[in-house]
């Protein structure tokens, strides 16, 4: 019975053959128009919104504009207010002059910096009670007793310092605020670099899922021809045209295939669960690739390249910021070396009486005007200032001339590979054209009783091979045109580089 029904499944018809050829396509096919596709661009998109590092490099610009914000606090009214109490007794007994005094007061002023011009404008209003006890006036056996007597005033009082010489026009008063303005441009810099980093080795990895998909795609192409030339060995064994050993030999060719596919998938969802884990994508595992992987875009010439390298580098941009930085320091160093030379102008009106009531009435007017002069004799540390700053600025143009040939030294090694790998690119076409032509010979010569089945499959395995490597080399291309979008900027976009 076991013989009987082995011949009756080898002997269906061939319209049943193709017709589970043909369900199993719809299947597959099926299967595919199911999964919902997603391009590179799309998920470095989804990436930039959902990964916490790019929230965290976000944080970083705002840390540094708020550090910058914090300064505009120079310029807000400072307002202050001081109640006292003072009691004084005198040391000498001088007839009518004050025993002691008791005087209670409050003040309460306000102030504000101008960066316009340096100065400050000050306003203030003060209240004292003087409670003062007098010494009795002696003359001889005659005593004359003093009185206590309260004395209530009040004043109102208007002030402005202006610098004449170091800090004329506000220049020191703003400086560390201009400073910070140069470290917040800078903090946003080094945020988008680090985004476009994190971009580029995401990038890598959706290329890496790219190839583990197109690699499975070539292995099951292998797996099916390694079935068919296996069914075909078994027939042909069975009509006794070929030995034994061929049907082994094309079953371990299945086997073969069959692993490499379970191991190509397991690599795939591995990868597959990585970049869903990165982006956050619910379902990861319907998704598939959209990258045309055989496709490539052009490059500009080298000279071109570059030219836009100097001229959109953010890395470069970094260090004109700090050369700008650090001449505003020698600026403000100079500016410190300067004497110190302010005019200081006050005016007021007060009032005072023994009643409390009578102590407000603010007739009494008085202006003052003074200069005040100060310079520190050699002023070693504004000059020690300045020229650090310009030593630091020599050093920071020369790790700009460092950067700038590693720049232009990693573009040119980038642009130089493209191109001999585009050729590497069009020899891979050729071979997979050969390697082929060279099966189907191969296959021609092994259906004549030529050679032996393991010509056949090692033709096979190596056109496999070839077009495996065409593969890689076309991943190597797309990760090589990456890393060129990441040198010029273009990889995060023109919007934040602004």
């Amino acid at each position: 019975m076991g013989r009987s029904w082995s011949m009756i499944t080898i002997s269906l018809p061939n319209w049943v053959t193709t017709l589970a050829v043909f369900t199993v396509l719809m299947l597959l096919i099926a299967s595919v128009c199911a999964a919902e596709s997603i391009s590179l661009e799309e998920y470095l998109a989804r990436v930039q919104e959902s990964h916490p590092f790019f929230k965290k490099e976000e944080l970083s610009k705002r840390i540094a504009l708020k550090e910058q914000e914090k300064h505009l606090g120079d310029l807000d009214w400072i307002v202050s207010s001081n109640p006292y109490y003072v009691h004084e007794e005198s040391t000498q007994d001088i007839g009518f002059d004050p025993h002691r005094v008791d005087q209670y007061g409050f003040d309460i002023g306000a102030e504000k910096k101008f960066w316009s011009t340096g100065g400050t404008l000050g306003l203030s209003y003060d209240i004292t009670r003087s409670d003062i006890e007098s010494n009795d006036l002696v003359f001889g056996a005659i005593t004359v007793p003093a009185e206590t007597s309260l004395f209530h005033e009040n004043g109102l009082t208007l002030s402005y310092s202006q610098p004449l010489l170091q800090d004329r026009g506000g220049a020191l008063s703003r400086l560390e605020y201009e400073l910070q303005g140069y470290s917040v441009d800078a903090a946003k810099i080094i945020a988008d670099e680090n985004k476009e980093q994190f971009l580029l080795n995401v990038g890598d990895g959706f290329l890496d899922w790219v190839f583990l998909v197109e690699q499975i795609r070539l292995l099951e192409n292998r797996y099916s021809l390694a079935r068919e030339e296996h069914e075909r060995t078994i027939k042909k064994h069975r009509q006794n045209l070929v030995d034994k050993v061929d049907v082994i030999r094309a079953r371990s060719a299945v086997l073969n295939a069959e692993q490499n596919i379970l191991l190509a998938r397991a690599n795939a969802t591995a990868k597959q669960q990585e970049l869903a884990t990165i982006a956050q994508i619910d379902r990861f595992d319907e998704y598939v690739p959209e990258h045309v992987i055989y496709e490539f875009s052009d490059i500009k010439s080298i000279d071109d390249a570059i030219a836009e390298l100097h001229l959109s580098s953010r890395a470069l941009d970094a260090y004109e910021l700090r050369i700008s930085q650090l001449e505003l320091q020698k600026t403000g160093a100079l500016e410190q070396g300067k004497p110190r030379l302010d005019l200081i102008l006050s005016s007021g009106i007060r009032s005072g009486d023994e009643e409390f009531g009578d102590s407000y009435g603010l007739n009494r007017p008085q202006y003052s005007a003074s200069i005040i002069y100060r310079y520190p004799i050699g002023n070693r540390r504004a000059t020690a200032e300045a020229i650090k700053a310009e030593i630091e600025t020599a050093q920071v143009r020369e790790e700009m001339s460092d950067t700038r040939l590693r720049l232009e030294s990693g573009l040119r090694n980038i642009v130089s590979n493209m191109k001999e790998l585009r050729k590497v690119l069009e020899l891979n076409k050729e071979q997979i054209k050969i390697s082929k032509e060279k099966t189907i010979a191969e296959l021609r010569r092994y259906n004549q009783g030529r050679i032996e089945l393991t010509f056949v499959i090692q033709s096979r395995d190596e056109e496999q091979n070839v077009q495996l490597l065409y593969a890689q080399n076309a991943i190597t291309y797309h990760k090589l045109f990456l890393r060129y979008k990441e040198l010029l900027d273009e990889l995060l976009g023109r919007g934040d580089k602004e």
